[in-house]
């Protein structure tokens, strides 16, 4: 069976565990991000919620992933932040969406909760094809849960850290169709 924590409210002790334990095998990976999944790089102090899916029978971390803010000057979110999926669980789970279904949709609650409308989430290695077929596949995954959500894929690369300059690719979320001008800056 599996269930959904939020690492940032009350969890049960070996949700914690898991998940730590599941950050050091990153780190003695060959994971080609794996330096963005320690405790320091996760920015948890930037997370509204760092949502976590786990196995209860096995005991096992599915994936987790947040929604970031404070990272800009604007009052926008990323959602997805920091996903990392469990290469044990990929083939199941990761074909049925379970980050967008159960983690985004929660980080995209507490986003609005927390006065947050403007949202995105970015990715880099990922050719443009791909990406469009993602922001597709996300937005039918998140309107099982909520109807009023597309992700739509911008053109081009932005800088998501707004300080050195790293580019990805951005899908920005719309909520009940107001769209929104999109702050980060655009490469060339």
């Amino acid at each position: 069976m599996i269930k959904h924590y939020d690492l940032k409210q009350d969890h049960p002790k070996w949700v914690n565990d898991i998940f730590l334990s599941e950050l050091d095998l990153i780190s003695k990976s060959d994971y080609q991000l794996k330096y963005n999944y320690t405790l320091k790089e996760l920015k948890l102090d930037k997370m509204l919620s760092l949502n976590v899916i786990v196995d209860e029978v096995e005991n096992d971390l599915i994936c987790f992933s947040g929604v970031q803010i404070n990272s800009w000057p604007y009052n926008i979110a990323r959602l997805s932040s920091r996903h990392y999926f469990n290469k044990k669980y990929a083939s199941t789970y990761l074909r049925k969406r379970v980050n967008w279904t159960m983690c985004v949709t929660e980080q995209i609650k507490t986003a609005i909760d927390n006065g947050i409308e403007q949202m995105f989430f970015s990715t880099e290695l990922m050719s443009e094809k791909m990406f469009i077929l993602q922001c597709k596949n996300s937005t039918k995954a998140i309107n099982t849960i909520l109807p009023n959500v597309k992700l739509i894929p911008l053109d081009g690369l932005y800088d998501t850290t707004g300080k050195r300059k790293h580019w990805q690719k951005i899908g920005q979320l719309v909520l009940n169709d107001n769209p929104w001008l999109f702050p980060l800056e655009k490469k060339g």
